[in-house]
């Protein structure tokens, strides 16, 4: 049998003797007891390799046999003591942390295990938990570079920041006080925690805390810290706790967690001119301060969703690396698809449910390439991830439509929807293509830095939005394209994609009611309910660029992913069926329960540069057009246009006897009489509409029988 140090190890196995008990200790303990010894586990190691695009063995490490996966549980040292409990090993990535920059900050979407990361870097590093090495690392990866002499544990005085714990306040006043009380109570703890080493002088340095000066405090700290490490090197003391000891690694963990609650890109001026901002600014510009001390502040990991606030805050802290699409990292946080594979290979009885569970999981939460420069393993978000498999692991079933810990941030949703040119990505990037993925965003960089005003600046633009481009990818809305990430970026996976429909309707107010019209439509078929509401979103949003260039495609595919919403319609893009002439044709849309419900829907759009309106720009023209009335718009000319001619109610209805002359009317009977449809509608509620989009302002519609006639006259859709 297999062994890693002098531990047994059964690789794969689906159950294993009970260990014996382990002690337990309170969640996420930043005061630890001081030098500890707890009696070692015997672990059993699950590290499976499966066939995959880009090859990746799991890394899946349990105590026992597996009973649980450690859900909302962020405290390293708590999972690898709980016999029973999944871990994923990221230690691998510790020697690559202590390459570059002193400062580094690692930006990943919610929930993806950052956390974790940074408990995993405490216990690796920190002096006063050298002699529990063996409990929790030695049978994982880093266990080798250390027997390498690459990166060696216990070497730093560990200072944490948690600020995912500040209170938020609209008083910012009380705000501001809040954030300083929790950088004071991490330089506590530090105290707290190396009182008894650091001895009785720096004890005294630091007893006169000011509880308003935050950043003079942290300073205090590091200067005190450093003169005693100094004094015990200057003198020999090689038996001293401290003696290899290299000075201060900070860790900072959801840097922005705090001030995401404030920022707004529309409204710059808002943050910048607040007191908590200015706090911010001082305390992280001694960061930067502390480690020019020989055994000052030598290492520094910041965690966060964007790298937004460390750029308001560059005239302070300049000297940080932010390496959040570096390949060398680029799984530090989420699991990749070997890692989800193993999982469930323990945890399945059979190999069709493995596959099964896994295509589920794929299409609603994989495909985060966090890596711009080339190709690397994209990973599922580690929580969603985790609940789905205990999901399973529970035999209950998933929850893979709104799954309750979404990587997607909801408020930053609603900033970009807020933004035009942010808004002109996300409808584009909702579409699908000839195989059914999401359309690709071509791009030229996704930043690692960008500032809020810069952000203000591109939110109406029409050229450069490479600040907005860069939020969504940092936010979890889009991700790098797995197949040419240099080129080119995308929504990743079903529950982002409906993240974005949703936040696009909530920004206008529509999410709850477009929910209750889809009912409507979900029971009686009719569409038009849910074309008003979009009617409405398209006023806000096609207002820049070439939106008044969108083709029927690009206004139905809006539409479908607004539907996705409500599990009780299935709409179908391009779904075949046969004309009356027998001809193979596609009706735009189909929606359907499979039980009664059968409405079909026939788009038509007229781009406003093909209508007789005066006027030199697009957007004046629009505003001309959503003024007026129903038979003035039927009385609209076509202009311009190689293949329609005479007014839009001769190119909907019209009787002549031409090819364009009643062109639409005759396109949907052609559809409803064909055999496909007429067998498929024989014993449903059938409702099928002509939808004419008209400028990118205006939607007419007009209902048609199961016989091929209008059941009444043209309507608007608003």
């Amino acid at each position: 049998m297999p062994m890693i140090g002098n531990q047994l190890i059964s690789l794969c196995r689906r159950s294993a003797v009970p260990t014996s008990f382990t002690l337990r200790f309170s969640h996420a303990s930043l005061l630890p007891h001081r030098r500890a010894r707890i009696k070692r586990i015997p672990l059993v190691a699950c590290r499976t390799s499966f066939t995959a695009p880009l090859p990746s063995s799991s890394k899946l490490v349990v105590s026992g046999e597996l009973k649980e996966f450690p859900l909302g549980m962020s405290d390293f040292r708590e999972i690898r003591r709980v016999p029973g409990k999944a871990y994923f090993d990221k230690t691998e990535f510790i020697p690559e942390l202590e390459q570059g920059a002193k400062i580094k900050l690692v930006c990943r979407p919610r929930r993806f295990g950052k956390s974790l990361t940074v408990t995993m870097l405490r216990y690796f590093h920190g002096s006063e938990f050298r002699d529990q090495y063996n409990e929790l690392f030695q049978d994982l990866n880093v266990d080798k570079a250390v027997k390498n002499g690459i990166v060696r544990p216990g070497r730093y005085l560990i200072l944490e920041f948690d600020f995912s714990c500040v209170d938020r306040s609209y008083n910012l006043n009380e705000s501001a006080e809040s954030l300083r009380r929790s950088i004071n109570f991490g330089l506590s703890v530090f105290k707290v925690n190396y009182a008894e080493d650091l001895g009785e002088s720096f004890a005294s340095q630091t007893s006169n805390f000011i509880e308003n000066d935050p950043a003079g405090n942290l300073i205090s700290l590091v200067v005190a810290a450093n003169l005693t490490l100094q004094g015990i090197h200057n003198r020999g003391e090689e038996h001293h706790p401290l003696w290899d000891v290299q000075g201060i690694y900070l860790l900072a963990d959801e840097y922005d967690a705090y001030a995401n609650e404030y920022m707004d890109p529309h409204d710059p001026r808002s943050w910048s001119d607040t007191e908590p901002f200015r706090v911010l600014k001082t305390f992280w510009s001694h960061v930067k301060a502390g480690g020019k001390w020989s055994y000052g502040i030598k290492q520094a990991y910041i965690t966060g969703v964007t790298p937004l606030l460390l750029s308001g805050l560059t005239s302070g802290a300049n000297d940080h690396e932010n390496i959040s699409f570096s390949p060398k990292i680029s799984t530090i946080c989420g699991l990749t698809r070997s890692d989800v594979l193993g999982a469930l290979t323990v945890i399945c009885d059979d190999k069709e449910k493995v596959q099964k569970h896994l295509r589920e999981l794929e299409h609603h939460a994989n495909g985060y390439h966090f890596c711009q420069e080339r190709r690397v393993n994209p990973v599922f978000n580690t929580q969603t991830a985790l609940s789905y498999l205990q999901s399973v692991k529970l035999q209950e079933r998933p929850k893979t439509k709104n799954p309750p810990n979404s990587e997607v941030s909801e408020p930053f949703l609603r900033i970009c929807a807020g933004a035009p040119a942010a808004v002109k990505d996300m409808q584009f990037a909702l579409q699908k293509d000839e195989h059914g993925s999401y359309q690709k965003i071509p791009f030229e960089e996704v930043l690692l830095s960008f500032s809020l005003p810069q952000l203000n600046t591109e939110a109406a633009g029409e050229d450069d939005i490479s600040a907005w481009r860069s939020l969504m990818v940092y936010m979890g809305g889009l991700t790098f394209d797995s197949d040419d990430p240099s080129k080119f970026i995308k929504i990743p996976n079903l529950v982002a994609a409906t993240r974005f429909g949703s936040a696009l309707l909530d920004r206008l107010g529509l999410y709850n009611s477009i929910k209750n019209t889809l009912y409507t439509l979900a029971r009686t078929g009719n569409p038009m309910g849910a074309l008003a509401a979009y009617c409405h979103l398209m006023r806000q949003y096609d207002v820049i660029g070439d939106a008044f260039l969108k083709n029927e495609g690009h206004h139905r595919s809006s539409i479908q992913v607004a539907i996705l919403e409500n599990p009780a319609i299935k709409p179908k893009a391009e779904f075949l069926v046969r004309k009356w002439t027998n001809n193979i044709g596609f009706v735009d849309l189909l929606i359907t329960d499979n039980e009664k419900l059968y409405t079909v829907i026939e788009f038509k759009n007229i781009q406003i540069r093909y209508l007789g309106l005066t006027g030199e720009e697009d957007i004046n023209k629009a505003e001309r057009l959503k003024a007026m009335g129903l038979n003035k718009i039927l009385g609209l000319k076509f202009r311009g246009d190689q293949f329609r001619s005479g007014t839009i109610r001769n190119w909907i209805d019209g009787k002549r006897n031409d090819s364009i002359s009643g062109s639409v009317r005759k396109q949907l009977q052609s559809y409803i009489k064909g055999p496909t449809v007429q067998k498929e509608i024989a014993d449903k509620n059938f409702r099928a509409f002509a939808v004419v989009i008209v400028g990118s302002r205006k939607i007419l519609a007009r209902e048609m029988d199961r016989d091929g006639n209008w059941v009444n006259d043209f309507k608007l859709a608003e």
